[in-house]
């Protein structure tokens, strides 16, 4: 890792001799704040005009935009670039809220323009750096005696948190994002035990603590809809968390939305492989959550490659569990992602037929499969690009793509993007393969998805 020195970020990026030349980065991190490069715009806003706030702003992104350009000509390293906070205490007062010049709006214009900015540049993309400001709260980010002292912008106390800020954005891109979300059933979907006080005996519902669980479920059912795959791992008597399921009125996850589920006595690390095996994907993909700190501990000592988080006591914290669940964040949701689940459960009904037929040939031929190639399918490009970060077992190069290098290679006239498809009687798993192909006839990059249904299944 290359840090450059305070102050210089500029001639790091222009200069073709600077430090950051010489290291050829793969990732390269601005961390730029606006009152640092425009200090007028945060000391002395008041004294500015309208006009001369603008020409401030429209002079830094000239040379932001320059210094972009410069580097660019010498590199297709990933550009990650912090947005601007607004201030915990704007220049106007409560007459920001009403003002037609105000502070604030000329920081969010800014945003604005710094987003418009990174359209123009392949792989850069903008970090939403004000909204973990504003979530750790304005005032508290700040240590005002090490800003003054030693230019340091961050309070000690939020390191770590900034530090998880960047891992979140960089997780994705070295196919180290999490795939699977495997949830125990009592106390965790629900208040109390089932098995107990039966199906409408259950905490769920309008009231507290009721309501949270609600709550979780819906959120839970979001992380569903952009592709995290759902599973349940739960010690109950067999049939009972299906009814439950399916009976109980206020259940907003229902069994359609499960890809696998285990309910039994067994060890729950035992179910976890028995579910890694089922939905063929490596169990370092799987995330866990369950209330019980014993059932956590084992899971830990167990199967450390899983993430295993653990519930808090007061039901009404099981929410914000869910909202800091950024282990799963992507950079694009593809169609194929929102499909992940039904492509999970068609998989499920693809093995029962497979146990329920003599040889391979008479399965293959049951699954009336059906390939579709295409060239150079603009719709298939931010799948494509998924597909080389997130792919590791099938990927023949382990070369990564971003979107804007998948579009690159689509376009310089050299090379041909091949996407193929695949459905079969049991649905459609969309864009299962890819591969990208130079006219001279070699092969620039390949991947078959490891994460669909099937794959590694020899279909």
């Amino acid at each position: 890792m290359l840090v450059t020195p305070f102050g210089r970020f500029e001639q790091e990026l222009i200069d073709p001799s600077s430090n950051l030349a010489e290291f050829d980065a793969n990732v390269v991190l601005l961390a730029v704040r606006l009152c640092d490069v425009c200090p007028e715009i945060h000391e002395e806003f008041n004294r500015l005009t309208s006009g001369e706030a603008t020409a401030l702003l429209d002079g830094w992104f000239v040379r932001l935009s320059t210094a972009l350009r410069s580097f660019r000509s010498r590199s297709k390293a990933l550009v990650l670039i912090q947005n601007y906070e607004m201030p915990a205490h704007p220049a106007m007062g409560i007459a920001e809220a009403t003002g037609v010049h105000s502070q604030c709006q000329l920081i969010h214009e800014a945003n604005r323009r710094l987003i418009l900015l990174a359209r123009e540049f392949e792989n850069m993309h903008v970090m939403d750096y004000d909204a973990l400001v504003a979530c750790v709260g304005r005032e508290a980010w700040c240590d005002d005696r090490m800003r003054l002292f030693a230019r340091i912008p961050v309070a000690s106390a939020h390191y770590w948190r900034l530090a998880g800020f960047y891992v979140r954005h960089l997780r994705p891109l070295y196919g180290l994002a999490k795939k699977v979300l495997v949830l125990d059933a009592d106390h965790t979907l629900w208040g109390g035990v089932v098995g107990d006080v039966g199906v409408h005996g259950i905490q769920l519902g309008h009231d507290f603590p009721g309501n949270a669980f609600v709550e979780f479920q819906k959120k839970i059912l979001d992380l569903h809809r952009r592709g995290v795959v759902l599973a349940i791992a739960s010690k109950n008597e067999s049939g009972i968390v299906e009814q439950v399921l399916s009976e109980h009125p206020d259940m907003v996850l229902k069994r359609e939305h499960f890809s696998a589920m285990r309910v039994n006595w067994k060890p729950k690390p035992d179910n976890l492989r028995e579910i890694a095996a089922e939905l063929n994907l490596g169990i370092d993909s799987f995330v866990f959550i369950d209330d019980s700190p014993v059932e956590c501990d084992l899971m830990r000592k167990t199967l450390p490659e899983v993430l295993t988080i653990q519930l808090p006591k007061d039901p009404a914290g099981y929410p914000r569990v869910a909202d800091h669940l950024d282990c799963f964040d992507q950079w694009t949701v593809s169609e194929e992602d929102r499909r992940r689940g039904a492509l999970y459960r068609a998989e499920s009904e693809r093995k029962q037929l497979q146990a329920n037929v003599i040889d391979m040939p008479t399965f293959y031929r049951q699954l009336e499969m059906r390939m579709t190639v295409y060239i150079n399918d603009e719709s298939h490009v931010a799948r494509t690009s998924q597909m080389t970060n997130r792919t590791n077992q099938f990927n023949m190069h382990t070369q990564r793509c971003s979107e804007d290098d998948i579009r690159r290679f689509m376009n310089d006239g050299e090379h041909e993007l091949v996407t193929v498809a695949l459905a079969d009687r049991f649905g459609d798993n969309g864009v299962i393969g890819m591969t990208l192909i130079r006219r001279s006839g070699m092969l620039a990059a390949a991947a078959i998805s490891d994460e669909l249904p099937g794959a590694g299944s020899n279909r």
